[in-house]
């Protein structure tokens, strides 16, 4: 009984590990989601590919976006409508080329709801990034 117990932990630890680690692109496309609901900007950044030596251009776009979003919240919210949740709709993915693109149906504090599309790329590094198309 024991032994049983200890297996059934221990798929479930195995399984956990797995869901957290997941850079499907379903799985990126979904974390980058989270982090703009949670209005997270610098984690969502860490979901876009940037190459090593456009690391500044990173920090730069990130301070931009957070520094409007404060300057947003303290106007008002203005006419930005602002994602609350989302549901995954579907998920293309094309080996050969390295890119996927997921689609999400997301929900606006507005009420309404919209397809969004996120396109991915499969970098050297083996992980898949939201495109950057800057």
């Amino acid at each position: 009984m024991r032994k049983v117990l200890l297996a059934f932990v221990a798929c479930i630890v195995a399984g956990i590990m797995t869901s957290c680690s997941n850079n499907s692109p379903r799985g990126v496309a979904e974390k980058a989601m989270e982090c703009i609901i949670e209005e997270d900007y610098r984690s969502y950044f860490d979901y876009i590919y940037f190459p090593e030596d456009k690391k500044q251009e990173k920090d730069a776009y990130i301070s931009m976006i957070e520094g409007k979003v404060k300057k947003e919240k303290e106007n008002g919210r203005g006419s930005r409508a602002k994602p609350v949740s989302y549901k995954f709709v579907s998920e293309e993915i094309d080996e050969d080329s390295g890119r996927a693109r997921v689609v999400l149906d997301v929900t606006y504090d507005s009420g309404k709801t919209q397809k969004e599309p996120v396109n991915l790329k499969k970098e050297k590094d083996g992980k898949w990034y939201i495109e950057n198309n800057k």
